[in-house]
């Protein structure tokens, strides 16, 4: 018998020899050396030898890495998952209605003013302007939103809908704030009632805004929901304190139709008799089965923690920021002015002089000494008010000032342009030439002054059309005739007076003017001397702080020098008892060495006294 392996033709003797090693894999025969060698145990088990098999273990166990590729459920999953997530929102303000209903209703094939109908005809009310619905997309429900409390209330209380014929019930609560946060603490229940738990709660914790809590299922765990942004750290619960974090609910998923996106008590399919755990029909085991996730399928109850469906976090999109510069901070004392805040550059000593960016502080210098600084600082302060306030006033009143007096060459420019036109009229009404008089003719009448004649309104003639706009020259300059006429006298003021007037009235303003001009320059000045006064008795004073200052360090280095000097000559002086044996005192001499009183020179070397008789001198 003749086999033919990869093109080379063996014998059967070759075949039965004992030197051959099992090949698992067709795949691995073709990898190079350096690749993963399959087991050469012809007894392996799928386990050992698929690799794959080992990470679906992991998967469902919880070690070891997430899987590259995820199952169908956990893609079908996190597709619901993002829908769930895509919702149109609600108006900001509006309270939020939550209802779940029941009895089979698949809301997506019910058309919305079908059920805002039968919402209005279930509370049997009219429903405000601003109410409006959503349907969510996965999870069977839909939010009523509305911005008054009554209407909120009175959805509180729905139970069933009439759609097509056929109640369904409901069951509806009021949602929390799109802000509100949720947190858990585990260990914490015991026995207590809701109404104990939530009262509890909002005692012991009176610095958080505590919305609702619950217990969560038949745990030892409290759901807790806080009007904040954020979760905090503790929570004081029955006189003990316990860690809160937050919390990270699991995508639903419904045990009745065993798929994602909404729970078994709003399941729009007929109710199965399915096993909660696996999933399949049984009656009940002891021990009890093998669970089956729905959100991954893996080995173990839906949503627990190893479940790889329940976070499914979208990764966060990391935007590179541009790098800036790293500023060093500029080395400088305690009094020493800041420089501009600027980049700075690698050398600060290489570089030329910086201008200041801020003014020099008034304590810039030595340090003064404390006695001073504290007389100073609270001397210094009210008389620093008082001189900022008195140049504030000044800085108004200074305003005040220029305004006035840009109104004042505004009026003189107004009243120039009005003497001007004053003066354009008169020159326009020229007197006419005087005709010279003839020897049949009477001796002719002085003509009026026209400078000093007024033009009643009777002397416009209004009733010819030619003449409507021209004055009568027979009665304004009378004709030299044989008639002696005489002039009507002046009802009116002449165009004369008029510039008088304007000048009275100017002089009037200009006077009224100057004195508020007065009064303001005194104010000013007034505001000045008191600036000045201010700053004097500063100045004053801080030449007497100074002389203090100056008086105490004086009387400080005296004394100093003072104590020096008394330590020197306490070093110099010999205060050691004396090993000379007195001599005796000889017969008419009581001591033969005098005692020394009021000394004044305790450091000075003592003078050798001379003996009364012999002449000697002794020590």
């Amino acid at each position: 018998m003749e086999v033919t392996v990869e093109g080379h033709t063996i014998s059967a003797e070759e075949l039965q020899a004992g030197n051959w090693t099992p090949v698992l894999y067709k795949a691995y025969a073709s990898r190079p050396a350096c690749s993963q060698k399959p087991l050469s145990q012809p007894n392996a088990t799928v386990k050992e030898t698929n690799p794959n098999a080992m990470r679906v273990e992991a998967a469902a166990t919880g070690r070891g890495k997430t899987p590259t590729h995820l199952p169908p459920a956990t893609k079908e999953t996190r597709i619901i998952v993002k829908r769930s997530k895509q919702l149109p929102p609600l108006p900001p303000n509006a309270i939020r209605v939550v209802v779940r209903p029941r009895g089979q209703l698949r809301l997506l094939d019910v058309p919305t003013p079908r059920l805002m109908k039968a919402v209005q005809a279930a509370l049997q009310t009219t429903l405000p302007d601003d109410f409006c619905l959503r349907i969510h997309p996965t999870n069977n429900t839909f939010t009523a939103a509305t911005t008054h409390s009554a209407a909120a209330e009175l959805l509180k209380t729905l139970t069933s809908l009439t759609i097509g014929g056929h109640a369904y019930p409901c069951m509806a609560y009021v949602a929390p704030p799109p802000g509100a946060t949720r947190g858990v603490i585990s260990n914490a229940f015991d026995d207590e009632t809701p109404t104990q738990l939530y009262e509890d709660l909002v005692k012991r914790n009176p610095e958080y805004s505590i919305l609702a809590a619950r217990r969560m299922g038949k745990t030892h765990s409290i759901l807790i929901t806080f009007d904040a942004n954020e979760v905090p750290h503790s929570i004081k619960y029955m006189g003990a304190i316990h860690r809160c974090t937050p919390y990270r609910g699991s995508p639903d998923a419904c045990t009745n139709c065993r798929l994602p996106g909404h729970r078994h008590d709003v399941c729009p399919s007929p109710k199965t008799n399915l096993c909660p755990r696996c999933g399949s029909q049984h009656s009940p085991q002891e021990p009890p089965c093998t669970p089956r996730c729905i959100l991954c399928e893996g080995p173990h109850l839906t949503g627990t923690g190893s479940c790889k469906g329940r976070n499914l976090h979208q990764p966060r999109k990391t935007t590179k920021q541009p790098q800036t510069q790293r500023q060093e901070p500029v080395p400088h004392g305690d009094n020493f002015p800041q420089l501009s805040a600027g980049p700075t550059q690698p050398s600060q000593l290489s570089q030329p002089k910086q201008a200041w960016t801020e003014p020099l502080k008034q304590d810039w210098g030595p340090p003064r000494s404390p006695c001073k600084n504290a007389l100073s600082s609270t001397v210094t302060s009210s008389l620093q008010d008082a001189l900022a306030k008195s140049r504030e006033e000044a800085a108004a009143a200074k305003a005040e000032a220029q305004a006035a007096r840009a109104e004042a060459a505004a009026l003189r420019e107004h009243i120039a342009k009005l003497e001007t036109q004053i003066s354009t009229l008169a020159t326009s009404h020229a007197t006419p030439p005087t005709p010279t008089p003839t020897t049949s003719q009477t001796p002719a009448h002085n003509p009026p002054n026209t400078s000093s004649m007024s033009f009643p309104p009777s002397h416009v003639n209004a009733t010819s059309c030619s003449d409507s706009l021209e004055l009568d020259i027979d009665t304004a300059f009378p004709r030299h005739t044989n008639q002696d006429i005489t002039p009507r006298p002046s009802t009116h003021s002449s165009l004369a007076d008029i510039p008088t007037m304007l000048e009275s009235f100017t002089a009037r303003f200009e006077a009224k003017l100057q004195e508020g001009i007065t009064s303001i320059n005194q104010e000013c000045t007034t505001l000045q001397d008191a600036v000045i006064r201010v700053t004097t008795d500063n100045a004053a004073l801080n030449h007497r702080l100074d002389a203090l200052a100056q008086t105490l360090t004086d009387r400080y280095n005296n004394l100093e020098s003072q104590l020096n000097l008394f330590a020197t000559c306490l070093a110099k002086r010999d205060l050691t008892p004396s090993k000379r044996k007195k001599p005796k005192a000889t017969e008419g001499q009581d001591n033969p060495l005098p005692d020394v009183t009021n000394d004044s020179q305790p450091c000075a070397a003592a003078t050798p006294l001379l003996n009364s008789h012999d002449g000697s001198s002794k020590p």
